[in-house]
């Protein structure tokens, strides 16, 4: 096990530095040329024409091509193949493709949202970077905000976004913007399950004027599946950020910002953006199965992720069937996880690997399984359980190597539902809502951007969006990519069950006997069809394959989509 802590308590794992080894290739003036060229493929939510775009599904080659991308929507997911194709990196894809998704899902992220990135370099070096939002100077521990605009933090991504391509990157911000520009301009077609939400979200977005001009249409009226949303606030406040960075854009933006925010209630000052910086985030470095994996630290529950693969090592999930796998894994999770978050969370989550401890933890693995009893275990489903609250997340691998896993948020769908005239919605902090905020400042999440790599060199960027779904989505991706060998498509789309607020919610679509075998050892789960509008984490995964061909897969419960070039 290895760890690079964000603070400098513990000696760095790898160098920081690999931005020499990447700036090479094409000038800019070369790179220009080549996106003006891939400009109207975007315009017409296609892709170059060498590479190949699907939805909901898998995408693969043999050819040794530039890369390919894992999105929640279809034309983020071809903006980031776009840049790939004018020479941009993994990094460049992905910044490129987490702005365009600020333009084409505005229900689960925003250009004022927050992320973390992880990145692997061809060298084997990663770095991570922590994008959370943090809450204003002025607010402290005990205020619970009990508004809209008061549980407004301060969004990372405008600098994170920079800095990832400052530090990583090849192209400048205005190239990796020209695409999501053009879709804000332009307009997208709104896929099915972002009509659904929005749907939902009316009313939410109904209270706040700004919001409701924006983001509704006449009378109040959500867009529909099919109908073209196009944002010209937007796209003038992405070209103001392309041409002028995160100084010139917070400074123009917040003129309007702050004076609506701070009349509605809220603490933020201009002082507060200006000085927020992104961080190195603290990454953990471990092995399962001979597989080399690499997650993020206590901010994502890295540790606990880092736990349960530990106490599976000791089973073969291969020779298992379905509901003894299934069994098996939930048991093992609940066990890492059960009455052991806030150590995850505190200075001290290195003691989470801890030999002994887990030792101790597989013993009552292994007790519970034995005795075919974790009853008391799992929490009972609800009767009415709460609307799903999700985040998003992007994968991409390029041709040279480079690796780059993204997760972002805005909290719940549309975030505060509270929105700028410059064309974008603030986040949602739960920590300003619950009045308990992490002592760094930063808001607490459940983002777990994660890459894999086999002994044979196949590399692997995997994620998940849906707050305290996405450890298990992970979990899930991980061994149905290692243990059993599934291509990125079956990784994401094979039916699941998933650990949500303490109890089982599994899939419909699952064979029978894991529900009565789940039913035998105690286990009350909540079945769920894909009619019903839940998910068991929205998995996005790329994957480079050890002979340089490349294949992804994009979770069918949302509108994702793989693009390939």
């Amino acid at each position: 096990m290895k760890m690079k802590m964000a603070e400098g308590n513990w000696d760095p794992m790898e160098s920081n530095s690999f931005v020499d080894g990447v700036r090479a290739g094409l000038t800019r003036r070369e790179l220009a040329g080549a996106l003006a060229m891939l400009a109207s493929a975007i315009s017409t939510g296609g892709c170059a024409q060498s590479g190949a775009s699907t939805q909901g599904a898998s995408a693969s080659t043999t050819a040794p091509l530039h890369g390919i991308v894992a999105a929640g929507a279809k034309p983020a997911a071809d903006a980031g193949a776009a840049i790939l194709s004018a020479g941009g990196n993994a990094v460049d894809a992905i910044v490129a493709t987490a702005i365009a998704m600020a333009v084409v899902d505005p229900s689960n992220t925003s250009i004022m949202g927050r992320t973390h990135l992880l990145v692997l370099n061809a060298s084997g070096e990663c770095d991570a970077i922590d994008g959370r939002s943090m809450v204003p100077a002025a607010w402290h521990a005990g205020d619970k905000a009990t508004d809209r605009a008061g549980v407004v933090p301060v969004g990372g991504n405008p600098r994170s976004f920079e800095h990832a391509l400052q530090r990583f990157g090849r192209l400048t911000m205005e190239q990796v913007c020209a695409p999501a520009i053009r879709l804000a301009r332009d307009g997208f077609e709104v896929p099915s399950n972002l009509a659904r939400v929005w749907s939902r979200r009316v009313p939410v977005l109904q209270r706040n004027p700004v919001a409701a001009k924006l983001f509704l249409k006449e009378g109040g009226l959500p867009y529909r599946e099919g109908e073209v949303f196009r944002q010209p606030e937007l796209a003038a406040s992405l070209s103001l950020y392309a041409k002028g960075g995160a100084d010139r854009f917070l400074n123009q933006a917040l003129t309007r910002d702050l004076a609506l925010l701070q009349a509605a209630g809220s603490k933020l000052t201009t002082e507060d953006f200006l000085a927020y910086r992104p961080i190195d985030a603290e990454y953990i470095h471990t092995r399962y199965r001979g597989w080399d994996v690499w997650t993020i630290g206590r901010q994502g529950y890295g540790f606990l992720v880092a736990q349960t693969l530990e106490l599976l090592q000791a089973y073969d999930l291969r020779l298992m069937s379905a509901a003894d796998r299934w069994a098996t894994m939930l048991v093992a999770q609940q066990v890492a996880f059960k009455g052991q978050r806030d150590e995850a969370l505190g200075s001290n989550a290195s003691s989470l690997l801890d030999r002994n401890r887990i030792q101790m933890l597989a013993q009552r693995v292994r007790a519970i399984l034995q005795s075919s009893n974790a009853s008391g275990l799992f929490e009972v489903p609800p009767t009415k359980p709460g609307i799903p609250q999700d985040t998003t997340h992007i994968s991409v691998v390029d041709a040279q190597g480079m690796v780059a896993s993204m997760t972002e948020s805005i909290g719940p769908h549309f975030g505060t539902g509270f929105a700028s005239p410059n064309g974008y919605l603030f986040a949602h902090s739960y920590q300003m809502a619950s009045g308990q905020p992490d002592p760094d400042g930063r808001d607490v999440t459940s983002m777990l951007p994660t890459i894999l790599r086999s002994p044979d060199g196949t590399l692997v960027a995997l994620g998940a969006a849906g707050a305290d779904k996405i450890r298990g989505a992970v979990l899930r991706a991980i061994v149905n990519t290692v243990d059993l060998g599934m291509t990125a498509q079956q990784a994401v789309a094979e039916p699941a069950c998933v650990i949500h607020n303490g109890y089982v919610q599994a899939s419909r679509e699952l064979d029978p006997s894991v529900r009565m075998h789940l039913q035998r050892i105690g286990v009350t789960p909540r079945m769920v069809g894909r009619s019903d509008g839940d998910h068991f984490g929205v998995l996005h995964v790329a994957k480079r394959h050890a002979d340089g061909s490349f294949s992804g897969g994009a979770d069918t419960y949302w509108d994702g989509g793989t693009a390939l070039v």
